[in-house]
């Protein structure tokens, strides 16, 4: 069957709180379909839309391996040998073999940023992940024409993964481009760098005063810097970019089709509200029946008291498509931007971050989504983010309501062995950004943390030994979506920088890796009875792959090829 080929092109995005940029409403709202448990178990003279045939690895322990599934309605209504599904079959039935590939669920990408990365397509990509050196950084901003109005606009730049870690400073900038604003977002979100025509627009001076939780960067003098630290800061410079016109719907869509090309049927927005209020969530929801993988959303905090407390989105409203499904936290930066909030100074600085909120605002605003019963993730990088995190569920939520609603830290980058037991004993789950590791490992050890901290980057196998339900991520745009080299990262820990591994104790085995991708990402969204496995009452939602995963190198996961995906047994890519 043939389908569209996944969008070319990378998809460009950042934090969803670093923008706020403005498009046309929708006008209506989403409907509250009510959450429906799938069937446990096939319906006595059931018929199958579809069967399938292959070789099926159901990620299922009670029953590893399939040949054949039967799809009604889109879910799984029979799985098991050719035969067992036989009494399924009439003559309306489908039949279609999948006889190429292996088969698995479709993988799972818990904290992604695709409505920043709808936003922000068409910006300068300043990323040197594909090699740009600083100076090819400094010729692309120069030669780009203005992106919205007049000004230049450009992403996915870090320092951190360049000799020297070199910042674009107001200075550098203004030789650059000096008749025109420019703002340039850091890979992480977390950073922004402007020149002095964007710091005028937005009346920033050396006398305008820090906002709270953020930092307009100065030098020894007092003198701005151009560096603009947390959402805050960068805000004001923002307000004044003029409206975008780009078909942010049509965005949307072409990132579900990429995320489909590397296997992903089931995707979460970490960050929805950061950009446009309410009309985010619209969006998302005016949009979902076009994408082609499942998807939910987390309302950033920011946004909160608009979108639920005021306007009253409820937990897990939506449908099958699009889902509403936590409530989202930042409690600090990004630690190789050096603004994640440590316990100690960062190797050779001073600084050692610093944290978006008391632990007296962060346990009030934990303990009033508890109230309204919406499951919770905060972000957290730094050790003492992480610490500062774990005390406010103790105090403001509790194990039993943790447990309930499956409450998670974000990244969760640096823990120590208390950290991971005070987790478990309180019923916290974590999501890792896996690929800090692959990308960013090299830097953290020489550079930015230095040894022994940086060996307790992402401490998947600790998490799963003190009985933690783990997940990993990409934070696209972060790191590029591709949950098979996540897997491979935690498998391995090799750092592409040197080739070399970055504490080996904290491998996992590769099984545990696909579980990574599948089961457990599914249990943090509370769609376990939905995806992450194939199961009767399961969707059908596939992906194919040209090898066995669970029988593949650990180092070549990530050189997996998919053939295809499949939502609801209908096949949305091929390659």
């Amino acid at each position: 069957m043939k389908t569209e080929s996944p969008v070319n092109g990378s998809c460009h995005c950042s934090a969803a709180e670093a923008v706020k940029v403005l498009y046309a409403r929708p006008t209506t709202n989403p409907g509250v379909v009510p959450e429906v448990a799938p069937p446990t178990r096939a319906q006595a003279g059931a018929r199958a839309d579809v069967v399938l045939t292959g070789r099926f690895i159901t990620m299922n322990p009670d029953q590893p391996t399939a040949e054949a599934i039967a799809v009604q309605n889109g879910r799984i209504i029979a799985i098991g040998t050719a035969s067992d599904v036989d009494g399924y079959l009439d003559a309306n039935t489908r039949r279609l073999a999948l006889a190429d590939g292996y088969v698995t669920p479709g993988l799972v990408e818990p904290h992604m940023h695709y409505t920043m990365g709808a936003v922000t397509e068409g910006w300068v990509n300043c990323s040197p992940f594909d090699g740009k050196s600083y100076d090819d950084v400094l010729v692309l901003i120069h030669n780009a024409g203005p992106v919205l109005g007049d000004w230049t606009l450009g992403m996915n730049y870090d320092p951190s993964l360049l000799p020297g870690s070199p910042e674009l400073t107001v200075q550098v900038l203004d030789a650059v481009v000096h008749d025109r604003p420019v703002f340039v977002l850091n890979a992480s979100g977390h950073l922004a760098y402007v020149n002095s025509e964007a710091l005028r627009r937005a009346g920033i001076t050396k006398d305008t005063p820090n906002p709270t939780g953020a930092s307009y960067g100065r030098d020894a003098n007092g003198d701005l810097t151009g560096v603009l630290s947390e959402s805050a800061a960068m805000t004001a410079v923002i307000k004044q970019i003029p409206v975008a016109s780009q078909n942010v719907a049509k965005s949307l869509v072409n990132i579900s089709k990429l995320a489909a090309s590397r296997g992903v049927t089931r995707m979460h927005d970490a960050g929805t509200g950061g950009i446009a209020g309410q009309h985010d969530v619209d969006v998302l929801h005016q949009v979902a029946s076009h994408l082609w993988c499942r998807s939910s959303y987390a309302v950033i905090d920011g946004a909160a008291d608009e979108i639920i407390v005021k306007n009253g989105l409820k937990p897990f409203a939506g449908d099958d498509m699009m889902r509403a499904t936590h409530w989202k936290y930042v409690s600090d930066g990004s630690n190789q931007g050096y603004t994640g909030y440590q316990v100690e100074p960062y190797l050779g600085r001073a600084t050692r971050g610093s944290a978006n909120y008391t632990p007296q605002a962060l346990q009030e605003r934990l303990a009033l989504a508890a109230s309204l019963n919406w499951p919770t993730m905060v972000h957290a990088n730094g050790d003492a983010a992480i610490a500062m995190v774990i005390e406010a569920y103790r105090i403001a939520v509790g194990a039993e309501k943790n447990a309930v609603l499956r409450n998670r830290i974000e990244h969760c980058s640096f823990t120590t062995d208390q950290n991971l037991t005070d987790m478990r004993e309180l019923s916290l789950s974590p999501s890792f950004l896996m690929n800090h590791v692959y990308f960013w490992g090299a830097a953290f050890r020489d550079t930015i943390m230095g040894e022994p901290k940086a060996d307790h980057l992402d401490r998947v196998a600790s998490a799963l030994k003190a009985g933690l339900r783990a997940s990993v991520h990409s934070d696209f745009t972060v790191t590029q979506i591709d949950p098979l080299l996540e897997a491979q990262t935690a498998a391995t820990r090799i750092m592409r920088a040197n080739g070399e591994v970055l504490n080996p104790a904290e491998r996992v085995t590769v099984a545990d890796a696909l579980s990574l991708i599948t089961t457990n990402a599914a249990w943090q969204l509370h769609s376990e009875k939905d995806v992450g496995s194939l199961r009767v009452g399961a969707f059908a939602d596939l992906a194919v792959l040209d090898s066995n995963p669970l029988t593949t190198e650990a180092a070549a996961l990530g050189a997996i090829k998919v053939y295809a995906t499949y939502l609801g047994g209908e096949q949305k890519y091929s390659a």
